[in-house]
């Protein structure tokens, strides 16, 4: 800016941007995270992202509401205080076999607020240059209903067997286990459109603190 010698203005210099792609993608951003949210809460789905050599894990929302813990950062050990002490050294042993095999994925029983909650936890290992695992990556899906899906379909099985002919018995136990099948092949489904959901979003993310 210019000023005359009694400091009026008498010129202005500047710049002009324009933002509006980037608030576009600034919008678009947290739209898509608020549709992943709303996405996860649906289907019972998160994710959790574990540094091994912090032991710092790291939970999204929804995981965060299964486990009644803060999304994060949290050491391991407040995630395996909550399994249930039965299921506890079997969850141990597939994470111990996990990183000989790269996969890890298991179903045990999580107790919150003296609730007894079913879990299913999936994840791939990252490693470093030199081979050590170093991070991992999954997911976990409240699988509660489906268990107990499973647990009804056992009792009716009991109850017919007493009333019911053996081929009756048959056709409806073949029938219930195609609905439970078909339960099962949808919530994997939806786990898997919003893991892609996540990469996504991670991508747009990295793109845009670039």
């Amino acid at each position: 800016m210019l000023f005359r010698s009694e400091r009026r203005a008498i010129d202005m210099t500047g710049t002009v941007q324009d933002i509006t792609d980037s608030m576009l993608i600034e919008q678009a951003l947290r739209d898509s995270e608020r549709s992943l949210e709303a996405a996860q809460a649906l289907a019972h789905v998160g994710s959790w992202d574990y540094d091994i050599v912090e032991d710092s894990v790291r939970y999204s929302d929804e995981v965060a509401r299964m486990l009644g813990l803060p999304a994060g950062p949290n050491p391991a050990a407040l995630y395996f205080a909550r399994v249930h002490p039965d299921d506890l050294p079997g969850v141990q042993a597939a994470w111990q076999k996990a990183i000989g095999t790269g996969y890890y994925d298991t179903e045990a029983r999580i107790i919150v607020d003296g609730r007894v909650k079913w879990l299913r936890s999936t994840a791939e290992f990252v490693r470093d240059a030199t081979g050590r695992i170093v991070r991992a990556i999954g997911m976990k899906q409240d699988i509660t209903e489906v268990r107990e899906a499973q647990r009804e379909l056992e009792a009716q099985q009991r109850t017919l067997e007493q009333f019911v002919s053996k081929d009756e018995h048959a056709a409806h136990v073949r029938l219930v286990a195609e609905q439970l099948r078909l339960a099962e092949i949808r919530w994997e489904r939806i786990g898997q459109e919003i893991h892609e959901m996540e990469r996504r979003l991670s991508q747009a993310s990295e793109k845009r603190a670039a």
